[in-house]
Formats: C-alpha cells, structure tokens, sequence
C-alpha cells in the first residue's frame, strides 16, 4: 500500500515529489513559501485596493476563496499544518504542527501597507523552516519583503515555495496553491506515480522520530514596530538609539520603526517594555 500526498502542500504545486526525488541529494538548509492562496488572496488584495481586512475576507469567501469559518486560513493554522510538512521531509524526521510558532494576518491594517510601500516592501504571510546548529528553526507569520524578493511577486490565489540546497542553491516552485484542477493535477500524479511503482514501497524521507527544533527565541531577525508617538521615547530607551526611523506621509499619530538584528527572545523582552504599542513585522 502506498500513501502519498502531493496535494496536501501547494495544491498542484509537484513539491513534494521534487523534495524526495530530484532534490533528494541536496542538503537542504531552508524552506521558505507561501502556503496559503486564501491568505494571500486576502493580502494582495488590501495593498492593490486599499481595502480593509473584513472587507476583502468578505469578498474572499464570495468567491469560494474562504470558508465561511475561515480562522484556519486567516489564523495562519493551515500555512503551519503545510509547513509541518515540509519541516518532516526536509529534516527526514516527524515535525508535529503544534510545535510551531504560528501567527495569522488578522492584525494586518492599511497602515502597515502603508509604511511597506514607503520603504519598498511586500507583506507576505509565510512558512519558514531554518536549518542551524542547535536543530530547525520553524516559524509561520506575516513577513516584510524586499520587492526584488521572488516571493513579494506572488500575488492572489497562488502560492510559491523557495527551496535552498547546499548545492543547488535557491530554486523557487510556483503555481496554483488551491482550486479544484490544481488539486486533482496533484492526485492524477500521485495516481501515476503509483502505476509506475506498483508492487514496490515508494520511500519518503520521513519517519516518526521527532526532529530536533531550536529554541524560537535565539532566531535572529530585523523587526519592524508601530507605537504610538508619545511612546517614541520610551522606545529608543527600549531598543537603543540605532533603530532605524520609517516615516508615511498617510500616517499620522505614530512612530515606525526597524530594529537592527535581533534575537526573538530579545525583541520581546524589548517590545513589552513598551507601555503602548500598534505592533509589529518580521523582516525576511
């Protein structure tokens, strides 16, 4: 008996059949995508119309594009399930969903695309695993990212998966990450492939010995934070003098800015120090 599961990552996006096959000899040390069409249908369309978040979910599940309960999109739980995924055949062993770190896009407003705009960035929700020293770093969250950044092009329904091998360097797989045709591609392969495998076990590069994730807090990344202005003092007094300032012309009231290189532990014990805050961004 064979299990396979192409379309459980990327609709019909062939990435896990790459991952154990064509890639099978590379030494992967990152995984970064986007994993969910639903949410970045969502996102694409509040930075090109300028639409709120409710407006567009609306708009979203008119469509078909989300679920008329749809807090497993937008929370950012089914990008995790998906990065989970990926997280298992990248390290060959068994990464559990509920091991990581998962935040959703429902606190994103046209203020943070506003400032995204004003330095050259995209908001992109993502799924990123790290290989390091001490395990796999893995994480699902809005990202800011550089417009030259293959992933700040992918826009609407479809998804895309940056894949870095030691070897090959970065390859990038795009397509449709959702939808009825895209998802029964995946199937009818998955179909073939076990013709032409019939009576034989197709290996995957995974197992059900727990992989050894890294302690979040020691990932290092630049943020991006809103407080308002009258916490602009207290927050140099909480990150240093060396941050630097993101102004908008559309935006008054408050103070933005980018963090140099900072563990995650560090920038919440920083962040909460803060008496007010509007929130913040990771930066890729």
């Amino acid at each position: 008996m064979q299990l396979s599961f192409e379309a459980s990552v990327g609709g019909g996006i062939p990435i896990l059949r790459t991952l154990h096959t064509s890639l099978k000899h590379e030494k992967m040390d990152a995984i970064t995508g986007i994993l969910n069409g639903t949410t970045n249908y969502i996102l694409t369309r509040m930075d090109k119309d300028g639409a709120d978040f409710g407006a567009v979910l609306k708009e979203a599940q008119t469509k078909g594009y989300a679920e008329r309960k749809p807090e497993a999109d937008v929370e950012g739980y089914d990008a995790c399930r998906k990065t989970a995924i990926l997280a298992s055949l990248m390290s060959g062993q068994y990464v559990s969903y509920e091991q990581i770190e998962t935040q959703g896009i429902t606190d994103i407003t046209q203020e943070d695309f506003a400032y995204a705009r004003s330095f050259g960035m995209a908001i992109k929700l993502l799924g990123m695993i790290r290989k390091n020293e001490n395990g796999f770093f893995t994480i699902v969250a809005p990202f800011l990212i550089p417009l030259e950044h293959p992933l700040a092009s992918v826009n609407e329904v479809f998804n895309a998966i940056v894949v870095h091998g030691n070897m090959l360097g970065n390859t990038m797989y795009y397509g449709k990450g959702a939808g009825k045709e895209a998802t029964a591609s995946a199937v009818v392969g998955d179909l073939i492939n076990c013709v032409i495998h019939a009576g034989t076990h197709i290996a995957v590069n995974m197992n059900m010995e727990p992989a050894k994730l890294s302690d979040n807090g020691s990932f290092v990344h630049r943020f991006f934070v809103r407080v308002p202005k009258e916490m602009e003092e207290e927050a140099a007094e909480a990150f240093g003098d060396e941050i630097e300032i993101i102004t908008s012309e559309k935006i008054n009231g408050e103070f933005a800015f980018v963090t140099d290189l900072i563990s995650e532990k560090h920038f919440y014990e920083a962040y909460r120090k803060i008496t007010k805050t509007k929130g913040y961004l990771r930066l890729l």
